[in-house]
């Protein structure tokens, strides 16, 4: 009975062992995975989207100053202004380092790269320089990029911004008139180096107004472009001697830049006035005087709604009969001439504006001066600016008064 007993434990113990050791031998290692099955087919198409709202149509308005017509007019308008000239101003001048800042286009741009008054090297004989190839004035001096391609922030015509500089002939001084400074870059006065005491360049704003100095050349003045001098005004470059008459600047024209008024086109520019022409009337160009019915208003009659000319408030007739008593009394004292031919833009004398040595008959120089006061040099240097600035007052009608009236009662001390 015993060994029934254990001999029933011995084969539950086996069978339970064997069990378990086949149970646990049952899960192999994995296999490698077999190769993809073949795609199935493709599903069908699903039903096609609503069509989008459409979008807002492009706006051309580059188009609508790069355009032919535009391109051509701009281009004949240059072509026939004077800073367009390639003969008159480029022919001599442009090739002239001390000229070219002024008188080339590729001369302004290097001066901006190099940051002074003139190129770094004379071009003079380069070929890219020369008369024949060459503008005062191309798009790239005036203009560029528009920095934006915002419609909301046309129209633009993408200035090219100068900062403020020192002018030329006074480096003690700042000019900053935003999108004028392009213009008056050039438009300005030649450093005064032909005033001299003992054959020494003196600056006249250095020395008493009672001494004595000598004028040793007959371009005596500030050269052909003053106008940035007479529109800055006050405290910026002209030599305001002492008078009856108080210093100041119309400053409804001081808010203007150069463009405003110089750019704006007339109906059909038949006058050639307006837009790239630059200027606002046509001339007589020996006279200088303008010819009747050729006056650019269009800016003006925003602000004077009756004006048909720019003699507005009779400014013009005032400072051209000031500028006719100066000259008078310069050419009874010999320092200018009466040439006799014709009449000049403000009548009654003619002169080529031209200084006279002590001699009264040759023109001044080193070995003919012309002995005056460091006030009467002065004031005749005034005369020769607004004599050059062609506008008989209407770039600063209250400043142009005041320099001629005190500068012609110091020139009546002669």
């Amino acid at each position: 009975m015993r060994t029934t007993k254990m001999f029933l434990g011995l084969c539950t113990l086996f069978s339970f062992v064997l069990f378990s050791t086949i149970f646990t031998g049952c899960k192999g290692k994995d296999g490698e995975i077999g190769p993809a099955g073949a795609n199935g087919s493709n599903g069908t198409n699903g039903i096609d989207g609503l069509d989008g709202v459409d979008g807002v149509d492009a706006n051309s308005f580059c188009r609508d100053c790069h355009n032919a017509a535009n391109w051509s007019a701009v281009i004949a308008q240059l072509e026939s202004s004077k800073h367009g000239d390639r003969e008159g101003n480029m022919a001599e001048e442009g090739q002239r380092k001390d000229c070219a800042k002024c008188h080339s286009a590729q001369g302004f741009l290097a001066t901006l790269e190099n940051g002074l008054d003139t190129p770094s090297v004379n071009y003079g004989s380069n070929s890219q320089w020369a008369a024949s190839t060459n503008f005062t004035l191309t798009c790239n001096v005036c203009h560029e990029f528009h920095g934006t391609l915002d419609e909301t922030d046309f129209p633009n015509y993408a200035l090219r911004h100068i900062p403020a500089f020192a002018p030329i002939a006074n480096k003690s001084i700042t000019w900053d008139f935003g999108g004028s400074n392009a213009c008056m870059s050039c438009h300005q006065n030649r450093p005064n180096t032909s005033v001299k005491i003992a054959g020494v360049t003196v600056g006249l704003d250095t020395i008493p107004d009672a001494t004595m100095v000598q004028i040793t050349s007959q371009r005596y003045g500030g050269h052909h472009g003053p106008q940035g001098q007479l529109y800055a005004g006050v405290g910026k470059g002209s030599y305001e001697v002492t008078g009856t008459a108080t210093y100041a600047n119309s400053t409804m024209h001081s808010s203007l830049i150069c463009g405003d008024c110089h750019i704006l086109s007339t109906a059909d520019n038949t006058d050639k006035t307006g837009g790239h022409y630059y200027k606002l009337a046509d001339r007589n160009e020996t006279t200088h005087a303008v010819i009747a019915g050729t006056e650019n208003v269009s800016k003006c009659v925003s602000c004077h709604s009756s004006a048909t000319n720019h003699n507005i408030n009779n400014v013009q007739t005032d400072v051209k009969q000031l500028m006719l008593d100066i000259e008078t009394k310069l050419i009874s004292k010999n320092i200018m001439k009466n040439s006799a031919v014709g009449t000049n833009g403000y009548g009654g004398v003619n002169t080529d504006g031209y200084i006279l040595g002590d001699n009264g008959t040759g023109n001044a120089s080193s070995s003919n001066p012309r002995t005056v006061t460091a006030k009467q040099a002065k004031a005749i240097y005034n005369f020769k600016c607004i004599y050059e600035d062609y506008s008989y007052g209407v770039h600063n009608p209250t400043y142009f008064k005041a320099l001629l009236t005190n500068s012609k009662a110091v020139i009546n001390t002669l």
